[in-house]
């Protein structure tokens, strides 16, 4: 029986949070065990560890608390899409949706 919780951490990639035992896979990388959402999180991070750790390093994020920023939204620049357009999250390509969201 587990008597500590382990704390939620924050994937270096997308910088969504993983709840310790249900990541998608992890990675060891400079003495520290990294989490990710999905496979190809820790894909993008094993390819180039340095730009993922130089990137949480710099948002300031640490591993202590998760940024409220880190999920900031993105705005659509340009025309609006065209009637039927699907949208496609771009960490999960199959997941489709009629409108741009979380």
């Amino acid at each position: 029986m587990k008597t500590e919780t382990q704390a939620v951490t924050t994937d270096p990639v997308c910088g969504m949070q993983v709840q310790p035992g249900k990541e998608a896979g992890s990675f060891a990388f400079k003495g520290k065990t990294h989490l990710f959402c999905s496979k190809r999180c820790l894909q993008a991070f094993s390819a180039e560890p340095e730009r993922y750790v130089g990137k949480q390093a710099s948002a300031g994020s640490g591993h202590a608390a998760h940024s409220p920023h880190a999920h900031a939204i993105v705005k659509p620049v340009g025309a609006p899409a065209p009637t039927g357009a699907r949208y496609s999250c771009p960490m999960h390509p199959e997941v489709l949706r009629d409108a741009p969201g979380d």
